[in-house]
């Protein structure tokens, strides 16, 4: 089997450069909102079997979360 060989297109350092810009914005707001994912769920996680059980109302709930956030 014989491989075919093609150039690479790589971009200008300046071009690439300005990508960067463009997209950092959205980098950095897909991290937030993972961490912001990842610290919903462990509340949910934290008081829904409470919440299920009756253990803990919602007012209850809703001032944990104050405290929390």
């Amino acid at each position: 089997m014989e491989l075919i060989v093609k150039p690479l297109v790589t971009p200008s350092s300046e071009l690439f450069k300005a990508f960067r810009r463009l997209i950092a914005s959205n980098i950095q707001k897909q991290a937030r909102l993972s961490r912001m994912n990842t610290e919903l769920a462990r509340l949910g996680d934290t008081l829904l079997p409470k919440l299920l059980s009756g253990e803990l109302r919602i007012p209850d709930a809703e001032k944990i979360l104050e405290e929390a956030l």
